[in-house]
């Protein structure tokens, strides 16, 4: 393979980045509290990356508002946000399990925010 194809499927990844981005987030899960956020995000690359930082903002004390659960760790929030060490001791574990998509969908985490925005 030329390495003009190799830049081009890595630019293809940058350019479905999300930036900015505008979000209703409703816990439809398995504890479902139907509670509804409104987030906005940027430089989200994938969906796992997305959950893990919607628990590290969502998953608290419900007397506060918050989304009952294990929210991430710091080095796993670091990781998934601007740390320098993406694969912290221990991996990251996936937190965020609140149900699907608008239409019901499930939404994967090896997908991309920007397949699932529609």
């Amino acid at each position: 393979m030329d390495d003009r194809f190799r830049t081009s499927t890595w630019l293809a990844g940058l350019l479905i980045v999300l930036d900015e981005e505008p979000l209703i987030v409703f816990d439809r899960g398995f504890a479902g509290t139907g509670q509804g956020y409104r987030v906005t995000f940027g430089g989200i690359s994938d969906n796992f990356q997305l959950h893990t930082l919607l628990a590290s903002a969502l998953v608290g004390d419900p007397a506060q508002g918050l989304l009952p659960g294990r929210a991430p760790n710091a080095a796993e929030v670091a990781a998934a946000g601007t740390g320098e060490n993406l694969q912290p001791d221990g991996g990251i574990r996936g937190t965020w399990n609140r149900g699907g998509d608008a239409g019901g969908q499930w939404i994967w985490n090896e997908g991309t925010p920007a397949a699932s925005t529609r």
